[in-house]
């Protein structure tokens, strides 16, 4: 069995940025808020402290090289880098990777993670303590407001996630292409890995993503091996994706809260709950799941009282369950285990050296990777719990599952569902269209896909926006719909500006039945109005 590769999450915050000077005050780095970190009660250990008081600047040629050392002596095989894209191309704690990529002679092999979401300032517990060094940015915000219902800084958000349209795609993969050139980038089979925090949120994924292959081609590139992290059992994001991730740690119910706020609960029990989940049998039918050992976990540096705290993770513990992953993950021959994190100092999880274990953590890696290189890791081990579960019934155990994911997606699609809805209402509050994403593309001969309850207020949106609806697509042959013409999916099709895909959640089925069979482009709704709000 071939031991799969070992990738830590890599945090490139400490260094200054202007943004964070704005922000949170002169010289912010995350290293400040570790330094921060104050113990909650009887034997809470903060603040972790580098080993040396090494509070390193990632900006330092020095200090990749050290990492990079470090990774090569106990068996890391990568780095996976946060990646921050917002709208318009906007950057941020871009300048270690753009400095990897042209240090050459920095050993360290990379791939990216694009955590795609909105920066806001409820992230820090800074905010609450000291709102004087963080108010600047608040200052004239009303005249940076860029269209009505849309979130601004003075709502908190700091940077806003917006993921446009194919020009927008077009700018962030050529933006990526020289470092999937490079030849320490990681790949599956020369496929260069992208990761992707929240696919959850990106409405447009299938179609960014047959942009971003072509492209790719273009430039003779493999089209990208796309990992999405998840943590729901079948986020309907999942159908463009060529894996999954399960991130861990996450919180459980039977977490406890302690007096001072702060959730407790057991680094062993969160590990074995992994290994439960890790053993179980794949569908076939959906992306492999990877998984996401974990170091520790204490973020209270950053949430003070509101923060969570893993008790128990020592060098020993950490090694025994990360041989067991490995071994599992070997014998389902998948690529990748992840490991949260190298160096998430403001959340407790890194690897690192520190003054408690000095290089233990690191060490432990390096011996659990010798152990399932080896064979020395019993398949009993690897299958910890496994005859606990097998006593259950298991015709039961597969009925009370189908149940159980039949009500959480009836679940989920309901909440999406009024998410838009609450969006929607956002944005017509504001004497805005939705079909108004439509204008702005020069887009004005419309087609709907669905017109259930959705497409029949989207409908009522295009009539108020004045665009012209010149048909609609529909399953259901006995659908009604006065003074357009009706198609089933199925027909030919005739010209129009743009399809909009309107049932909630089923953009992905949608666009992969319908591409290359449309004589437009295909739009999810979910999608305009996530740009819109």
């Amino acid at each position: 069995m071939k031991t799969p590769r070992i990738i830590a999450r890599y945090l490139p915050q400490f260094h200054r940025v202007k943004e964070n000077d704005e922000w949170w005050g002169e010289g912010f780095t995350d290293w400040t808020t570790v330094q921060q970190g104050k113990p909650l009660y009887d034997g809470h250990k903060q603040p972790h402290v580098p080993l040396h008081g090494n509070y390193y600047d990632l900006l330092q040629k020095e200090t990749m090289m050290w990492q990079a050392g470090l990774a090569g002596t106990y068996g890391i095989d990568g780095m996976a880098f946060y990646h921050y894209w917002f709208k318009d191309g906007r950057r941020i704690l871009e300048k270690p990777a753009e400095n990897l990529l042209r240090w050459k002679d920095v050993p360290l092999p990379f791939c990216f993670c694009w955590a795609n979401e909105s920066w806001a300032r409820t992230w820090s517990k800074l905010m609450r303590m000291h709102p004087e060094t963080v108010n600047s940015w608040t200052e004239d915000a009303g005249s940076r407001k860029e269209g009505a219902g849309r979130k601004t800084l003075e709502d908190g958000i700091l940077l806003d996630e917006r993921y446009g349209d194919e020009n927008d795609w077009r700018d962030h993969i050529e933006y990526l292409l020289p470092f999937f050139k490079d030849a320490r980038y990681l790949t599956v089979d020369g496929h260069p890995v992208f990761m992707i925090y929240k696919p959850d949120n990106l409405y447009c994924l299938p179609a960014m993503l047959d942009c971003w292959n072509r492209v790719l081609k273009s430039q003779g590139i493999p089209s990208l091996y796309v990992i999405g992290e998840c943590w729901r059992e079948n986020p309907p994001r999942l159908r463009s994706l060529d894996a999954r991730l399960s991130r861990y740690p996450r919180m459980r119910p039977e977490d406890e809260v302690s007096r001072e706020g702060a959730i407790r609960s057991r680094y062993d029990r969160v590990w074995r709950h992994l290994l439960d989940e890790v053993q179980r049998m794949e569908d076939p039918t959906r992306p492999p799941m990877l998984f996401n050992a974990f170091v520790g976990y204490d973020n209270t540096p950053r949430m003070g009282s509101r923060g969570c705290v893993y008790e128990g993770a020592t060098p020993e513990t950490f090694c025994r369950c990360l041989e067991r992953l490995l071994a599992i993950e070997a014998r389902k021959r998948h690529p990748f285990v992840f490991i949260n994190a190298w160096n998430e100092w403001g959340e407790g999880m890194y690897l690192e050296p520190d003054e408690e274990h000095g290089c233990a953590m690191l060490e432990a890696v390096k011996r659990a990777k010798e152990a399932c290189t080896s064979g020395d890791v019993s398949l009993e081990a690897a299958s910890a719990g496994k005859q606990e579960a097998s006593e259950k019934p298991q015709a039961s155990v597969e009925e009370l599952q189908a149940q159980v994911d039949k009500d959480r997606k009836a679940f989920a699609q309901s909440a999406r569902i009024r998410q838009i809805l609450v969006d929607w209402l956002s944005i017509a509050q504001h004497g805005v269209h939705v079909s108004d994403y439509l204008k702005r593309l020069g887009m004005n001969r419309i087609a709907v896909y669905g017109i259930g309850f959705l497409g029949q207020r989207f409908i009522e949106d295009l009539e108020a926006a004045g665009l012209e609806l010149i048909y609609a697509v529909d399953q259901r042959a006995d659908a009604e719909l006065r003074n357009v013409p009706l198609y089933h999916p199925g027909d030919t099709l005739p010209s129009a500006d743009a399809i909009v895909v309107t049932p909630c959640g089923y953009y992905d089925e949608i666009y992969a039945d319908m591409k290359g069979r449309v004589p437009c482009r295909m739009i999810s709704l979910e999608h305009m109005i996530s740009e819109l709000v």
